[in-house]
């Protein structure tokens, strides 16, 4: 009998959970679309739309040998258990927990005794579809003032492409300049092309979870107070304190010029 999996979202955390999932060996992931929201995120609410965007995805990874959209009452991982670990604020939804700042796939390896080890190589497998030398994608949320969005739009929108919402690209465009938008149907091929591409540039929101996923080159908009979907490794920036030169430095290393 497959091992079962139960997780309530939202997109991001969902694929932050992955590595936890691959290491207790696999199986049947429920989607539970169904489940109240967390106090303060009631706009974030994870339902069955949301689910059905993201499981193409995760139907593509070998360690998910099932996928059903539904809740299960007694699953063998529980990956809710996230709940209770993070602190939410409505405004910033940052993390508490034993007062370290961790990154979100480090909390479910922590709490099912798993090695930090697990999320340090590539947990999503595609094909790459390169449309782009650059992807673009800035959610409505969690947006860092100090990041040089403008810089990098006047220089490089013209080898770059925005995925994401249409309200996303049209709030982006009026505050950065224009910039082509390519819709995607799903999931899988949303990572398709940030995999096809030589680098993702990108604030804290699915498309760039599915970046640290794939271990893509990336320079990510990180937030101060949102240290759960900041990781550490050579091919991607994500200071706090934005330096424009590394930000250029791994442009032009990822760049075919």
């Amino acid at each position: 009998m497959s091992v079962t999996f139960r997780h309530s979202g939202d997109l991001g955390d969902i694929i932050y959970s992955l590595p936890a999932v691959r290491a207790l060996g696999g199986g049947t992931l429920y989607l539970n679309a169904f489940s109240p929201p967390l106090p303060g995120l009631e706009k974030l609410k994870f339902n069955k739309e949301c689910a059905v965007f993201l499981s193409p995805l995760l139907e593509a990874q070998e360690y998910i040998n099932e996928l059903r959209i539904a809740d299960i009452s007694a699953p063998d991982y529980n990956l809710d258990m996230i709940r209770h670990y993070i602190g939410i604020s409505p405004l910033t939804r940052s993390i508490d927990w034993k007062n370290e700042n961790l990154n979100l796939s480090d909390i479910y390896l922590k709490i099912f005794n798993l090695p930090e080890k697990e999320r340090n190589r590539k947990w999503l497998s595609v094909k790459r579809t390169p449309l782009s030398e650059f992807v673009f994608h800035r959610s409505l949320r969690a947006h860092n003032q100090n990041f040089p969005w403008k810089k990098i739009v006047s220089e490089f929108a013209q080898r770059a492409i925005f995925i994401g919402l249409e309200n996303e690209w049209k709030s982006f465009q009026e505050e950065f300049g224009k910039v082509e938008f390519h819709r995607v149907d799903n999931a899988l091929e949303m990572a398709e092309i940030i995999a096809g591409a030589g680098l993702f540039i990108g604030n804290q929101s699915l498309p760039s979870a599915i970046a640290e996923g794939l271990k893509q080159n990336a320079v990510l908009e990180a937030m101060p107070y949102m240290p759960n979907g900041q990781f550490q490794r050579a091919n991607l920036i994500n200071p706090l304190t934005w330096d424009d030169d590394s930000i250029a430095s791994m442009i032009k290393g990822t760049s075919k010029n």
